[in-house]
């Protein structure tokens, strides 16, 4: 008979079921769950503040470039890495890949009469699907490569294709290059850009984590990071574009190094963290119960004050640039 707990998850995306997520798919082989007002456990994420009506043991999840809230949060899974045994690295993109069990998408080879069949396919050039206005990076790279071939953009920003495409996947399909450029550039931070680009069967155009290459394969896709200058980087690609050789032996490489799924692709070593955060709480004073939640209370109530205050913003910014 398995042992009941009960969880909440709170201050998670829009559409975020509590009932059905990775989470709780993996815990219910183990647990006998109830979703309750008053968990054992708490589960929360960084679109809200309701995790502090909890005062119960709590484990922080983010799909954004955010750090763990140290006092608020006894257990984190983040893109962090850190060498505490309380924090599991956890990349966005991993979350759909595990739930949706579609990791083995990621180690098919193409041949290289498969990768041929795709250049013949592929009748477009690049493309790009955006509706976030705020990536600086990516942004300016549009206008530079867009000024010497066309780029097809299929999402509201600097849309040019006659409206937002209606299916990411298919209008992503039909072009031989992909911009994979996250919003921010941060070690670790990794999300579906690069993956749903690889997906595609298309050549990445990557910007964001510095390490991606130390598990995917960089003769996969092209790293911004990896040339001198932008224009260096467009001269490559329009090499690449004219050379059917050159882009089958790109996109008939393998996706990670050697082929091998990274370690927290492995959805038992993310069961054992959830569990082991689980059975390590029963012995814990939990934060949300110490001197901890009270200096985590201030420092929401400091940064609210500077959000509303332009002056004091300003100032901070001025003096602490």
């Amino acid at each position: 008979m398995k042992p009941t707990i009960k969880l909440n998850f709170v201050d998670f995306w829009s559409g975020f079921d509590p009932k059905n997520n990775l989470f709780t798919k993996l815990l219910a082989g183990y647990y006998d769950i109830t979703i309750a007002e008053d968990p054992d456990f708490l589960f929360f994420s960084c679109y809200g503040n309701d995790y502090l009506k909890y005062n119960c043991p709590r484990l922080f999840y983010t799909a954004e470039n955010r750090g763990t809230p140290r006092f608020a949060a006894d257990y984190s899974i983040t893109f962090e890495f850190s060498k505490s045994s309380t924090q599991y690295y956890f990349p966005y993109y991993a979350y759909g890949y595990l739930f949706l069990d579609k990791t083995a998408v990621l180690t098919k080879l193409i041949s290289k009469s498969e990768a041929s069949e795709i250049w013949n396919k592929k009748n477009q050039f690049c493309c790009t699907v955006v509706s976030n206005p705020n990536g600086i990076k990516r942004n300016a790279f549009f206008d530079r490569l867009n000024a010497r071939k066309k780029v097809n953009s299929g999402g509201k920003y600097k849309n040019n294709v006659g409206g937002a495409v209606s299916s990411k996947r298919e209008f992503v399909g039909l072009h031989k290059f992909v911009f994979a450029f996250e919003n921010q550039s941060y070690p670790g931070y990794v999300t579906e850009k690069l993956t749903d680009a690889l997906e595609s069967q298309g050549i990445p155009i990557y910007y964001g984590d510095p390490r991606v290459g130390n598990v995917f394969n960089k003769k996969r896709f092209l790293s911004y990071e990896d040339y001198k200058s932008e224009d260096d980087l467009i001269d490559h690609i329009l090499e690449i574009y004219d050379d059917k050789e050159a882009y089958i032996s790109i996109i008939s490489e393998p996706i990670f190094i050697n082929n091998d799924l990274p370690e927290y692709l492995d959805s038992e070593k993310l069961l054992a963290f959830l569990k082991w955060c689980i059975n390590d709480s029963k012995g814990i004073v939990p934060k949300g119960q110490t001197y901890k939640r009270q200096l985590h209370n201030t420092w929401l109530l400091i940064r609210r004050g500077i959000k509303k205050n332009p002056f004091l913003r300003r100032t901070l910014l001025i003096q602490y640039r």
